[in-house]
């Protein structure tokens, strides 16, 4: 969870809702920068955070500066790309693990869009996605990798070209409810894109 005070105090309350003592056995606080995550209220639950890899690995604390908990995704009808080398997250105020950068998915099906789909536990959550994008491969001349971003049947952003080993993030500045609690997250390939798209990394808050 990801906790905006209101003052230069904060303070943690357990509230006892059993027969059971509420106990609290570790706490551990890490200061996020200011500019990083803007919302109208006072908190965010971290949701989703994941990398698109085969791995079954999770990537933490120390290697997430934030404490994040990043989780592999992966669907059988993408394919995995990688590189070995450096993907530049250095001005980028999000801070993703440099591991999950280095690996991305894009559909086995040229013609298929990227779909990531989620159900909402509650119809009235709001959600900020973050996406995070890197061109990782070795471009030939006349390759052009462009594509749009749909959030729930709307355009979302676009089109993107993403910058060569370096991150850029697209975020969404106000909070979005999913119609019906089902959520759907796009990429199609533009017209004049030679090359599939691909998606390096996400994470939703609701």
């Amino acid at each position: 969870m990801f906790q905006i005070p209101t003052s230069n105090s904060l303070q943690i309350c357990l509230v006892k809702n059993g027969t059971t003592t509420p106990l609290i056995s570790t706490v551990e606080i890490r200061p996020v920068g200011n500019d990083t995550y803007k919302t109208v209220s006072g908190s965010l639950n971290l949701l989703f955070p994941s990398y698109l890899n085969k791995s079954d690995t999770d990537i933490r604390y120390p290697s997430e500066r934030y404490d994040r908990v990043w989780t592999s995704l992966f669907r059988n009808e993408w394919t995995q790309i990688s590189t070995t080398l450096e993907v530049n997250n250095l001005y980028n105020v999000y801070v993703p693990p440099e591991a999950a950068l280095t690996t991305a998915a894009t559909p086995s099906n040229s013609n298929s869009p990227l779909i990531i789909n989620w159900t909402s536990s509650n119809v009235d959550n709001q959600y900020y996605l973050y996406a995070h994008f890197a061109e990782i491969q070795e471009l030939r001349t006349n390759d052009t990798r462009e594509f749009n971003m749909t959030w729930n049947g709307v355009h979302y952003y676009g089109p993107l070209v993403p910058p060569k080993f370096r991150l850029f993030t697209v975020f969404s500045p106000e909070g979005v409810s999913c119609k019906g609690g089902e959520c759907s997250f796009q990429l199609t390939r533009t017209n004049i894109s030679t090359l599939f798209f691909f998606l390096t990394g996400m994470f939703r808050n609701p």
